[in-house]
């Protein structure tokens, strides 16, 4: 007897706590748990973010307009360095030796102007006398003491001598001119050993060298590039591209973040400078560059550098926001949405299973919800708005 009452305890035992189980299930399912965050005020911003490359403001590229072999290299890289500051030297005895031929000819072209002057002087001499010679033979015809074949010699020769005259100016116009052309090829030559200072034409920073001392340059229709030299990299530029979908978001002078990875914990400020209006379509996706102005004070932006860019579009100071994960609801599983046919006593729910994108219609419950109408009203006016 004992034994069956035992029996019987130990069943109700299990039973109670097989109910108790599946009260709390149900219970634990039908609760929500929820996290909470504090609704504050604070400053939102709409951003487009992309990637670009700092680049100096100017960089030239330096070459050779003659050829030969490098004698001298005086800079290396990051080296700075100031206008007109000589960089390298080609070696230059064959463009001195120019020189020296130069200035020996412009000698010679000025010792035959002299020499075509005094040539001038000698037939002036010529044709003066010449002259008295002529009018002493008209006298002595028209005195009957010489003959018409004396004077027409005389008159010959002061034609012969005017010629001369004529004839020595225009050699000292010649020779002038030779003058000229040898004085030109003197400054060419002089040119050309000045050409041999590769000089900088801008102040700025050593940024790229090819060169070293005893190669050959070989100038013919374009210089060979020696040197690469940035302006000025306390300010920088960045050009991003930015997708099609976004370029209207971007106007001139929209603040700009940017990072590199060089300095990951450090946030750079720039602005936007110009909307360049060429696409660039690469794997049919079309781009256009935008070229951010950049502050570089200490240097740390260096030309190459691939910058994470976030240029702001809009701003708002002092809203009220509130956190992303609020506007967001994703079930831990099977979501269940409801539909309400409500009545001044209660209303029909419609339960519904979601996977993800997908769904299905489980059952219909009525169930009263113990609402007046007005009550009733009142929350459906909520739901609408």
């Amino acid at each position: 007897m004992k034994k069956g009452w035992l029996l019987i305890l130990v069943v109700a035992a299990a039973a109670g706590g097989a109910a108790y189980y599946y009260w709390q299930s149900q219970a634990r399912a039908g609760r929500l748990d929820v996290q909470t965050a504090e609704i504050k005020r604070s400053d939102v911003r709409r951003v487009v973010s992309t990637s670009g490359t700092v680049r100096a403001l100017v960089t030239v590229d330096i070459g050779s307009q003659l050829s030969g072999n490098i004698g001298e290299v005086n800079v290396d890289y990051s080296t700075e360095v100031r206008k007109d500051e000589v960089l390298a030297r080609l070696e230059p005895s064959s463009f001195e030796t120019r020189v020296r031929e130069g200035e020996a000819g412009v000698a010679v072209a000025r010792v035959n102007v002299d020499l075509q002057l005094a040539s001038v002087q000698r037939a002036e001499a010529n044709l003066r006398k010449a002259g008295l010679d002529l009018g002493r033979a008209k006298e002595l015809v028209l005195k009957g003491a010489t003959s018409q074949a004396a004077l027409d010699t005389a008159v010959a020769a002061e034609e012969g001598a005017r010629a001369d005259l004529a004839i020595a100016k225009a050699n000292v116009e010649n020779a002038k001119a030779t003058l000229l052309q040898r004085e030109a090829t003197l400054d060419s030559a002089r040119i050309d050993l000045d050409r041999t200072y590769i000089r900088s034409p801008i102040d700025g920073v050593v940024i790229d060298k090819i060169v070293e001392v005893g190669q050959t340059v070989a100038a013919s229709l374009q210089a060979p590039k020696l040197f690469t030299i940035a302006q000025d990299l306390n300010h920088v530029q960045i050009e991003a591209q930015v997708d099609e979908a976004d370029i209207g978001q971007v106007t001139r002078d929209n603040p700009v973040n940017f990072t590199v990875d060089a300095y990951p914990d450090a946030t750079f400020e720039g602005t936007v400078e110009q909307i360049r209006l060429t696409p660039v379509a690469l794997q049919n996706v079309v781009t256009y560059s935008v070229v951010i102005a950049a502050d570089n004070p200490l240097g740390r932006l260096l030309p190459g550098m691939t910058a994470n860019v976030d240029i702001v579009t809009g701003e708002h100071a002092n809203v009220v926001v509130v956190p992303n994960d609020a506007l967001r609801f994703q079930p831990r599983g099977p979501a269940e949405a409801l539909v309400s046919d409500t009545s001044a006593t209660g209303a029909t729910r419609t339960s519904a299973s979601s996977d993800e994108r997908t769904g299905r219609l489980l059952d219909r419950l009525t169930v009263d919800l113990a609402l007046t109408p007005k009550e009733i009203d009142k929350v459906r006016r909520g739901v609408e708005a």
